[in-house]
């Protein structure tokens, strides 16, 4: 068993995370993202998005087909990845593993494809259910534009287990760490139930 990088402890010890890393750690992922992946969305934000999607949803949300290109974007290049029970690396080929290009295929029982639509649900629930309050350096475009869902947007850690925990996720094991690390304190988890 390896030993986790003292990265995970400054990300689960954060007062914010970034977007695409909580979702990810928020299932039992830790993932890293390079430099390079902030580019890699940039242009994808430049060439996707439409002003049309503008009328249809709060500012700072996006559409639901947007977000399901958004997270098709091939990225695995740009990051890497470790399954935090046991902390096993996951290998370069592990997200692109379960399909098969050559005949048009995928293996709907690969824990990729399984983990997958999770991570697109989650998303999903945040872009219709979430405060997008909680969002605390929304990511801005080329135009200005603000996007509070966006991968690159940092949100208030808090908040984001609060809400995992709303929705059905097992988090207690991050509840736990976090207070493990940062001691008893008011801000390990101030969203309580009925709180503003």
């Amino acid at each position: 068993m390896q030993m986790p990088p003292n990265s995970y402890l400054e990300v689960i010890t954060g007062r914010r995370w970034k977007l695409v890393e909580a979702v990810w750690l928020l299932h039992g992922i830790f993932i890293q993202t390079k430099k390079e992946y902030g580019t890699v969305m940039e242009i994808f934000y430049s060439k996707e998005y439409r002003e049309e999607y503008d009328k249809e949803q709060e500012v700072g949300r996006l559409p639901e087909e947007f977000i399901d290109r958004m997270l098709k974007v091939n990225v695995e290049a740009h990051l890497t990845a470790a399954r935090i029970d046991g902390w096993e690396t996951l290998s370069d080929d592990f997200f692109s593993g379960p399909y098969d290009a050559k005949r048009n295929l995928i293996d709907e029982a690969h824990e990729a494809v399984k983990l997958e639509e999770k991570i697109r649900k989650f998303w999903h629930l945040l872009n219709c259910h979430s405060d997008i309050k909680q969002c605390e350096v929304s990511y801005v475009d080329k135009n200005g534009k603000w996007y509070a869902i966006s991968p690159e947007s940092q949100w208030n850690a808090d908040y984001l287990i609060y809400f995992a925990k709303e929705q059905g996720l097992e988090v207690q094991w991050l509840i736990d760490k976090r207070y493990k690390e940062t001691g008893p304190s008011e801000n390990v988890l101030p969203f309580r139930k009925g709180a503003n």
